[in-house]
């Protein structure tokens, strides 16, 4: 996979990542002093006081879907994907059996549902000609369990919103400029030999992962996972998530002797991480192999994270 530049989009408010409250994050816009910094479309909403799940996350109840036309001028329809090649359109109420490609910049997505069990990225937002924000919120997206799923959603530029994402080998692959927020990530479920993880970064720079519920129920891998293998890493935050299972809960990105690239600004701040006998929790120790690994690096901060039962460090 080659590497993505990361472009600044327009007219949005810039907001700091330092261990204040999510709210005030948001809410506030100088660059935080150690350099990390998430752009974020203005006006967007703090996190939920609650933790994603079931009951709100996906398509919001009373929503009528319906299946693709050939006439909408917001869309085209190939075979069954879906593409969105039209700046600034907003798309709802899609019901998609095959693939979502999005191919321009400012487009929001909103109360759709996608089952792709056939592609490797359900969800594409193509790197290769998105430069601005893409907004996916209140939708669920399934990798539909398929053999050849990588990543429910991918790659740059994803504002990701209220979502319900499932059954594929990792949940989200976020490669730079991206939010992932208020979102229920679960049941990786794709190929018996792919490793699985919540969510998955590779290379990439800016990218802010708050308030979201992942669930890894496979003994493999994380919950969170940051791994240079593909490129350099910078600014990163992922905090205020709640974690169960994985090989482990959090991977660190340290390299820990093997070759890859340079790891830079990781914030790893107050997670929750389940454990047994907590109601519904997969391991006894967060991950199958304990709540966290590959953080011996002086560019990874990893602070605040708890077990979610005792409120104690999970280290």
């Amino acid at each position: 996979m080659v590497s993505r530049s990361v472009a600044a989009a327009v007219l949005l408010a810039v907001v700091t990542v330092s261990c204040t409250s999510v709210a005030a994050r948001v809410q506030s816009t100088p660059e935080s002093q150690d350099g990390a910094r998430v752009v974020l479309p203005a006006g967007w909403p703090a996190a939920r006081s609650v933790w994603p799940g079931p009951s709100n996350t996906g398509v919001p109840a009373g929503v009528v879907l319906h299946a693709p036309v050939t006439n909408d001028p917001n869309y085209s329809v190939a075979g069954n994907s879906v593409i969105v090649s039209r700046p600034g359109v907003t798309v709802s109420g899609l019901d998609i059996q095959g693939e979502l490609v999005i191919e321009a910049n400012n487009v929001t997505i909103d109360g759709v549902r996608v089952v792709d069990a056939v592609d490797a990225i359900p969800v594409l937002v193509d790197y290769t000609s998105v430069t601005g924000p893409v907004t996916i919120e209140n939708s669920d997206l399934s990798g539909g369990s398929g053999p050849n799923c990588a990543a429910v959603v991918g790659y740059t530029h994803m504002r990701l919103l209220y979502d319900n994402i499932h059954d594929c080998a990792h949940g989200v692959q976020p490669n730079g400029d991206d939010v992932v927020q208020d979102s229920w990530i679960h049941t990786l479920d794709s190929a018996a030999d792919a490793h699985h993880d919540g969510m998955q970064i590779t290379e990439g720079s800016n990218i802010f992962i708050v308030h979201n519920f992942v669930e890894d129920q496979q003994n493999e891998v994380a919950c969170l996972q940051v791994g240079a293998d593909q490129g350099p890493i910078s600014n990163v935050v992922e905090e205020d998530n709640l974690l169960n299972g994985g090989g482990y809960s959090i991977y660190g990105g340290a390299l820990d002797g093997y070759p890859g690239y340079a790891v830079t600004n990781i914030k790893i701040l107050n997670n929750r991480i389940m454990r047994l006998p907590e109601p519904g929790a997969y391991f006894a120790n967060g991950g199958s192999g304990g709540p966290v690994t590959a953080i011996d690096d002086p560019q990874i901060t990893y602070q605040g994270n708890v077990w979610d039962d005792t409120s104690t460090p999970a280290t």
